[in-house]
């Protein structure tokens, strides 16, 4: 608890001399929002909260939280584990050195294209992956990245801790990754390869890996309506490091997956927003305990989804629905409301 209370001292402290990021409105306040959602079949209620913000012209933070989920307790029982999610969701601070920047603290690794970099709160996981509900993408260390001239493109390495290790750094297993994203015209894209050790022998010096081959595709059509493409390929297997050597001498694979997840939106009016989504995924491993996402030896799912935001003049306030089918499952549904209040904002615009 005393650890939890400094850290809430060091948010308040850091935020406020700070800038707003994303709302220049807000004066020299950072930009702090409560979010609350609550889903029915199963009924899911979760609470969090987004600080963003930044301190002169060097550096940028961001810190989110989810203090309340359908298992709260663990939340808090999760502290400092590397292998399950926990209350912090991600804290960091980035220096900004020209087109150089360098991100230090807890970050989502840049694995799984699209999927992966939306926040948790505005997806529907009945309509995700199994390697977005059964990964840990959320580590501790360190993004060295480099923006081009146009800032069309970024290039970024990240040197982190890894999810399979119940707490970061255990046993020396880490996540090395390389990304590029860019924005060209109407396709965006991240790409990337991750390479995250899963175990460690340290008598027979062997050493085991996943490495994740990604390509993420979003291809803007017009204003209104948009698709995407996410491609990955997961292959593991025990990576021989020999006597004073730093490059692995032989690799046996063992794990073979890919996962596929293709998505359509269409927002026609302010107040409506429908979309599809297709994921396939496949393992060479027939029991799912065998993979290392807990992915089935083959997955196939298709739904679609409904938004509203009642409120012309707050765009916080969503209605959703979803149902689909999936060959594991079957038929599903759920439906909910989600609520994003911009606290800064409001706060300021009521001092007006």
């Amino acid at each position: 608890m005393k650890r939890f209370l400094l850290l809430l001292s060091a948010i308040v402290w850091i935020g406020t001399p700070a800038k707003g990021q994303e709302a220049p409105s807000a004066g020299n306040y950072p930009e702090f929002s409560v979010i609350g959602r609550t889903d029915i079949n199963p009924f899911s209620p979760s609470v969090y909260t987004l600080l963003e913000g930044s301190i002169g012209d060097l550096f940028s933070y961001s810190v989110s939280n989810q203090w309340v989920s359908d298992e709260t307790s663990l939340l808090y029982a999760n502290t400092f584990h590397a292998d399950e999610l926990n209350w912090l969701q991600w804290a960091w601070v980035q220096l900004d050195l020209g087109n150089f920047h360098i991100r230090l603290g807890k970050d989502c690794l840049t694995a799984g294209g699209f999927e992966t970099d939306a926040y948790d709160f505005d997806q529907h996981p009945m309509l995700c992956s199994n390697f977005w509900n059964n990964s840990q993408l959320y580590q501790w260390g360190g993004t060295l990245s480099w923006n081009t001239p146009s800032e069309s493109d970024e290039f970024g390495f990240n040197y982190s801790s890894s999810p399979f290790s119940v707490h970061p750094f255990d046993d020396f297993l880490t996540t090395k990754t390389f990304q590029w994203k860019g924005e060209h015209g109407p396709w965006s894209s991240i790409w990337g390869v991750s390479v995250m050790d899963y175990a460690r022998n340290a008598e027979e010096r062997l050493k085991s890996s996943i490495m994740l081959v990604s390509a993420g595709n979003q291809f803007e059509i017009t204003d209104s309506f948009s698709m995407g493409l996410d491609y990955m390929l997961r292959l593991a297997g025990p990576f021989v490091v020999p006597p004073g050597g730093s490059a692995p001498a032989a690799a046996y694979p063992y794990n073979v997956g890919h996962n596929v997840v293709a998505r359509i939106n269409w927002h026609p009016l302010y107040w409506l927003e429908v979309g599809a989504k297709g994921i396939f995924e496949t393992s060479d491993k027939e029991d799912i305990e065998e993979d290392l996402f807990e992915i089935p030896s083959m997955y196939w799912n298709g739904g679609a989804y409904l938004q509203i935001y009642p409120f012309k003049s707050f765009e916080g306030l969503r209605l959703h629905a979803v149902g689909g089918y999936d060959n594991l499952s079957g038929l599903y549904w759920s439906a909910g409301i989600t609520v994003n209040l911009p606290v800064t904002t409001l706060l300021t615009g009521l001092g007006k």
